[in-house]
């Protein structure tokens, strides 16, 4: 830590260990960094529930290592999909478990499936005409795919 003293190292417990909802992460930094950091944290730090849950799951590394392949092997597929529709103009490159997606009309899109209870990230107002998709399960993803599909005609 004290060769590079402003660096902050964040990890949440994330999809990949299947408990992305509890909200449960660290974070390492240099007591300067860190001060700032609780100046903006919630007031309260983690349950004693999510700790259970947490600590309990951190043991599961075969369960932990499923999810990884999992989430690996949908997202090539899903990317594989999304390459194929007219509208995307562009994937950006993502080590994440999700992709901005360049589109020609973002808004259109984000709507439309919006009304379909499909839910993405509308980021035209950051990076234009981009939206962001997550990886979900392979019948979630196939329901993204097919009511993509059905904005191209």
């Amino acid at each position: 830590m004290e060769k590079y003293p402003n660096l902050i190292i964040s990890q949440t417990l994330s999809k990949a260990w299947g408990l992305a909802s509890l909200r449960v992460g660290i974070a390492y930094g240099s007591k300067e960094i860190i001060q700032l950091y609780n100046k903006v944290k919630p007031p309260y730090n983690i349950s004693l529930p999510n700790q259970t849950i947490a600590s309990n799951n951190l043991n599961q590394i075969a369960r932990y290592q499923d999810n990884v392949n999992n989430i690996i092997s949908e997202k090539a597929i899903l990317k594989n999909k999304l390459e194929q529709l007219t509208f995307v103009k562009h994937i950006y490159p993502s080590d994440a478990n999700f992709f901005l997606v360049e589109v020609t009309d973002a808004n259109r899109i984000y709507n439309t499936l919006i009304s379909e209870k499909i839910i993405i990230r509308n980021r035209n107002s950051v990076v234009q005409n981009c939206v962001r998709i997550t990886v979900g399960t392979q019948a979630e993803n196939q329901q993204l795919i097919t009511a993509l599909k059905s904005l191209q005609a």
